[in-house]
């Protein structure tokens, strides 16, 4: 897509399972700082959204969200289209924190207490918009 660069995916975890076809997710897609699409869809249909939108970045508060296991994490990696970076958007050089803290830092209003599935692939979708996080290496 033409704005590939702009389109970012944030993703948390609604239901999990031994299985990745057993997973489902909330899903927010944003583009050009604006939230486009927010879904709860499984497995499967995010991986076709991924190569569908091809997102410059998938953003988490948790990598192994993602998959559960290592196994898991490394399946679902090896589905992601080329190019796309996996950012968790709560991690930077004083180490993990919490992701309300991190929103606020960045001017983001978040209600306190634990956020809906919802609103946290939201925000960690505009989080890693507005370059917050870092990258995952996989080896």
């Amino acid at each position: 897509m033409e704005s590939r660069e702009r389109t970012y995916f944030g993703v948390d975890v609604v239901r999990q399972g031994p299985k990745l076809g057993n997973y489902v997710y909330s899903v927010a897609i944003v583009r050009e700082g604006r939230v486009v699409k927010v879904d709860e869809v499984p497995a499967a249909r995010l991986i076709r959204l991924l190569w569908e939108f091809k997102p410059v970045v998938v953003a988490v508060d948790n990598i192994l969200e993602l998959g559960g296991s290592v196994r898991n994490l490394l399946r679902f990696l090896k589905l992601l289209p080329p190019d796309t970076r996996i950012v968790q958007v709560n991690v930077g050089e004083d180490g993990v924190r919490d992701l309300r803290t991190v929103a606020r830092q960045v001017g983001l209003e978040v209600p306190h207490g634990k956020l809906s599935l919802r609103l946290t692939a939201i925000v960690v979708a505009i989080l890693a918009s507005r370059g917050v996080g870092e990258e995952v290496e996989v080896f």
